[in-house]
């Protein structure tokens, strides 16, 4: 009888850096790295044997994508439930975790705000608790109710408290803040989620504008997304908002922000990115009046409008032109607010061409230009009595509709070069969803 010698297993073999490297990969190699599965792969990994259970809990960025179900850990705390979470935050150590938060609809309860950044604080290592938090995404799935002007549903428009406040600990009217309460915080994303704005601003963020902030306290990302009309920041409110993140790097505006622009102006010297989504209310020129962001590097617009004036709403038309567009536009070439300026995009910007020509004008460091159903930028681009963005790279379009306008357009700045320039020669390439890039020089 014969008997078949055992094949070696390689993988016992590999050096422990490169079996912790393909763990690594197991568990963050995908994007939907929060979906329970995923979730539950270092369990898996840590089961298989002593020496890849040793690999696994050693290597603490294993552990750090954590899904917390705050009606389903309030419903097992007591039988055990907590027992997968606690551990996934014990092992994950000092290394930097996301977390997601899932709640029902409805407001999160007192109960379930402390079990869950009590678990945050407690279960990990000394030195390494939710004041560690470097960032903060608060979504509401349905997002489309900020498109009516009253918060729905309307018993939940008021917020009491503070946002999450056994983050920061106990707070008081009458004391003054502790600065700063979140040290470690960055990025800061609100998305159809409102707060109440000046607790925000004094808790949060802490307190300005008499104390100036510190290296280590300092948001550079900034996102307000998808509020009801009711419910916005006043202006003294964001402007108070904008004054404590002196070091904003990264603003996003998405039918968002105060209604009547900026009380007082505001100096963002290191903001670079700018996205503004502007609906057909509000003092869109209020907000860049008061703005000073000499270093802007790259800027995006887009037409969100939708009437807020009742319940119902109705969108853009596409094929008429945008008063709120044309005075942006107008003032920011006006007052050259931008003057460094490389990347432009444009989703739905309806202003007149003689707007588009004269903003054309104001940017002359641009780089890239993306175009998504803006077809008045294009002619914009033809040089009259000089050439618009010279130091132009490319061009990106959306759609071949207005191909021919732009293949006409590009044939003028080549005559005008006479072969002096990159715009002498360029690339052409219509890819397979119909969308055009042109690429200079």
């Amino acid at each position: 009888m014969t008997h078949r010698v055992p094949q070696p297993c390689y993988i016992r073999k590999l050096p422990v850096e490169i079996l912790s490297k393909i763990f690594m990969l197991a568990v963050h190699g995908t994007s939907r790295k929060f979906f329970r599965s995923v979730m539950m792969m270092p369990h898996a990994l840590a089961s298989v044997n002593l020496h890849w259970r040793t690999v696994a809990i050693c290597n603490h960025s294993l552990w750090s994508s954590l899904i917390i179900d705050l009606h389903q850990v309030i419903r097992n705390q007591t039988d055990g439930g907590l027992t997968l979470l606690t551990t996934m935050i014990t092992r994950s150590g000092r290394s930097s975790v996301d977390i997601i938060i899932r709640a029902q609809q409805g407001r999160m309860s007192a109960t379930e705000e402390m079990i869950a950044l009590q678990i945050l604080n407690e279960r990990r290592t000394e030195g390494s608790s939710a004041l560690r938090l470097e960032s903060i995404k608060l979504v509401r799935t349905n997002d489309y109710l900020s498109r009516f002007w009253l918060f729905c549903p309307g018993i939940m428009k008021m917020v009491d408290g503070f946002m999450f406040a056994a983050l920061i600990g106990p707070t008081s009217q009458d004391a003054p803040a502790q600065s700063p309460p979140l040290p470690k915080l960055r990025d800061i994303t609100l998305y159809g989620v409102h707060l109440d704005w000046t607790n925000f601003l004094h808790y949060t963020l802490g307190p300005t504008p008499n104390r100036s902030p510190t290296v280590s306290h300092s948001i550079q990302s900034l996102e307000l997304s998808h509020h009801s009309g009711e419910v916005r920041p006043t202006s003294d409110e964001f402007t108070g908002i904008l004054e404590a993140c002196p070091r904003l790097r990264k603003l996003v505006l998405r039918k968002s922000g105060p209604l009547a622009g900026l009380s007082r102006r505001v100096s963002l010297p290191l903001l670079q990115q700018l996205y503004y989504g502007y609906s057909c209310i509000g003092n869109d020129v209020g907000l860049f009046s008061g703005l000073h962001a000499p270093n802007l590097i790259k800027l995006t617009l887009n037409s969100e409008s939708s009437n807020l004036s009742g319940i119902t709403y109705s969108p853009t038309q596409n094929d008429g032109e945008d008063d709120k567009a044309d005075d942006i536009l107008k003032y920011c070439a006006t007052h050259l607010l931008f003057p460094r300026l490389q990347e432009l995009s444009c989703y739905h910007i309806n202003a007149p061409v003689n707007t588009f020509t004269l903003f054309m004008n104001a940017i002359p460091t641009l780089l890239h230009l993306s175009l998504y159903g803006t077809p008045n930028a294009i002619p914009a681009l033809l040089p009259i009595q000089n050439l618009p963005c010279p130091a132009l790279e490319s061009i990106y379009m959306s759609s071949n509709l207005h191909k021919d306008s732009l293949i006409g357009t590009l044939k003028e700045r080549s005559k005008l070069s006479k072969g002096a320039s990159k715009f002498a020669e360029w690339q052409y390439e219509e890819m397979w969803e119909d969308d055009i890039t042109v690429f200079f020089g």
